[in-house]
């Protein structure tokens, strides 16, 4: 069994050349890499995840050719100006919802994109811990507040600028110059006003993204008469950090991973293509399953497993235009599919994957993981156990909060064929 595992990898000459000489329990050692265990790889879906705190509101669709149209609906809630300024003879000029656009982005940027701004008619309230998830979804009036067609351009500090509805900011002039109780605490202005959902328009080939923070912000303008004319503005900030969040959604039908409807559904490689997938905002992961390591107990010879990597490769071309993830990390998971802990290492830090940019080819891009720990503590009563697979995904941080995609080849026949590369020392006693 050993003899065929290493020679079928070529290194049957460094078999007989690598010894460690008579030092190690006086005995001849070797040291072999091995690379032909199967990888099995399939697409999951975790049902639920939280979408709030992540302090990004996304929203937009996109029609992905791998995972059919995606899009997110964000939701907030206003706050009260601080000291507002309105006098009894000022006047109303316009109420503007004024955004930054983030960096983060996914689909085509390239054309003009539009959005809708809505009022929420449901209360942002969440579960027990007060988290809302991916697939939260609010109710809102039909007719928006506000529309806006841009050109994007994520990463160079643009703004976006809304113009909302007169009738909204006559009525919010009014409350705030009355120096009305609603407008006096956020406590009480929540009750008015629910607040807002950033809803995609109907031009729109992308899904960007926006920081929900300082610097969005609801303005309204006036002015006061006098000598001369001076201009105001009170500003309506976010509300509450803690209650903003995405509603994303997927729409798959006539992709090769429609049949996902349940966490407990998987799609094999196999069924989809030769590829896996990889995005945190709708629940993708990928799954990971060594159906052969239990030859690692049906070997002849003792060994000593040094180190172990799984080196798993995106699809060239795949992510030209949608962004892949800085970080991916390993959960062990079950025949269920729960994540049920990330793979950490010394001081109990999570490993993520080394990911290796082609950036002038596109064709060499790779992420490897660390599996050393996972392995050993497997095989460590002599049975692996199949059903104890792997998901990869973005680190839990990240999960609900990012559309970063990858398209993973599984395709065994290629050059970003999956790999488990396993080092050893074997001996004789």
């Amino acid at each position: 069994m050993l003899a065929s595992l290493c020679f079928s990898c070529g290194f049957e000459s460094d078999m007989e050349s690598l010894s460690i000489g008579n030092d190690f329990l006086s005995s001849r050692s070797t040291l072999s890499v091995v690379d032909s265990f199967t990888v099995s790889m399939s697409t999951v879906m975790i049902d639920s995840l939280t979408t709030s705190g992540d302090k990004l509101l996304w929203s937009g669709s996109y029609q992905d050719p791998e995972l059919g149209k995606i899009s997110s609906t964000g939701y907030y809630e206003l706050g009260v100006p601080d000291n507002p300024d309105i006098q009894e003879k000022d006047v109303y000029d316009s109420l503007l919802l004024v955004m930054n656009l983030s960096t983060g982005w996914y689909g085509d940027t390239t054309v003009y994109q539009s959005l809708q701004v809505h009022r929420v008619t449901q209360e942002l309230e969440g579960d027990e811990s007060n988290n809302f998830w991916n697939r939260t979804r609010l109710t809102y009036e039909p007719n928006p507040l506000g529309t806006v067609r841009f050109r994007p351009k994520p990463g160079l500090k643009s703004k976006v600028t809304v113009r909302l509805s007169d009738a909204l900011g006559q009525k919010l002039f009014d409350l705030v110059k009355a120096d009305d109780e609603s407008v006096a605490t956020f406590e009480k202005f929540r009750e008015f006003f629910k607040g807002l959902a950033l809803v995609p328009g109907d031009q729109s080939s992308a899904i960007l993204s926006f920081p929900c923070d300082s610097s969005m912000k609801v303005a309204l303008y006036s002015h006061r008469k006098g000598l001369e004319q001076e201009d105001f503005v009170n500003y309506f900030p976010v509300g509450s950090t803690s209650t903003f969040f995405n509603n994303f959604t997927a729409d798959r039908t006539g992709t090769p991973i429609a049949a996902i409807a349940r966490q407990i559904d998987e799609v094999p490689s196999t069924q989809s293509n030769n590829k896996t997938y990889v995005q945190s905002g709708i629940g993708l992961v990928t799954r990971i399953d060594f159906p052969t390591m239990q030859q690692l107990n049906e070997m002849d010879r003792k060994f000593i497993l040094l180190k172990a990597e799984l080196v798993l490769s995106p699809l060239p071309g795949s992510y030209k235009q949608i962004q892949l993830p800085s970080e991916l990390v390993l959960y062990h998971t079950d025949k269920s599919n729960r994540m049920v802990s990330e793979i950490v290492g010394d001081q109990n830090a999570t490993l993520a994957a080394d990911l290796v940019v082609d950036k002038i080819f596109n064709e060499a891009t790779t992420y490897t993981f660390d599996i050393t720990d996972f392995l050993s503590t497997e095989i460590s009563d002599s049975f692996f156990d199949t059903s104890h697979g792997l998901l990869i995904g973005e680190p839990s941080a990240s999960l609900g909060a990012s559309l970063n995609r990858v398209v993973f080849s599984s395709n065994k026949n290629n050059a970003w064929r999956p790999v488990v590369r396993l080092y050893f020392m074997h001996y004789n006693l």
